[in-house]
């Protein structure tokens, strides 16, 4: 199964966050109870505040567990900060923001945006769609820099 394909699969019981960074655990060496308890707070743009998408973060946590490094090596850093600078490009090209509420265009704190994030399906619609492209983008990050 494709990683996008297995992180939406996730996508449906879990958040965003969870989904893309559990789809990643294995090659990372965490099981996905771990990944899961690591990347809760991050969904629907940290705990539902809507701020950076969730499945972004659950990306860039990706990227700090494959590049990231036990001291503080300065060029190491500037590498990991340029590829999730590139993570972040990307997905805004695709998407137009980074933003979780920008992207769903609906407060989920209100009961009002819950209810027409739910009668929209957005949650397949939109989140599903970012959940599979922080995934895909994050693929293609790992492959040109191994």
């Amino acid at each position: 199964m494709k990683k996008e394909d297995y992180a939406a699969a996730l996508y449906t019981d879990y958040n965003c966050s969870q989904s893309v960074l559990t789809a990643f655990g294995e090659e990372l060496g965490l099981d996905e109870d771990t990944t899961m308890k690591i990347a809760i707070a991050f969904g629907s743009g940290m705990a539902r505040n809507q701020h950076i998408c969730g499945a972004l973060t659950g990306a860039m946590m990706v990227l700090g567990m494959k590049f990231g490094i036990d001291d503080e090596d300065e060029l190491q850093k500037e590498k990991i900060y340029k590829l999730t600078n590139f993570l972040l490009e990307e997905f805004k090209k695709k998407k137009g923001t980074l933003n979780c509420r920008e992207l769903l265009g609906f407060d989920m704190k209100t009961e009002e945006g819950k209810s027409e994030i739910k009668r929209l399906n957005l949650r397949k619609t939109i989140c599903d769609k970012c959940v599979r492209d922080a995934v895909i983008i994050t693929e293609k990050i790992i492959v040109e820099n191994e």
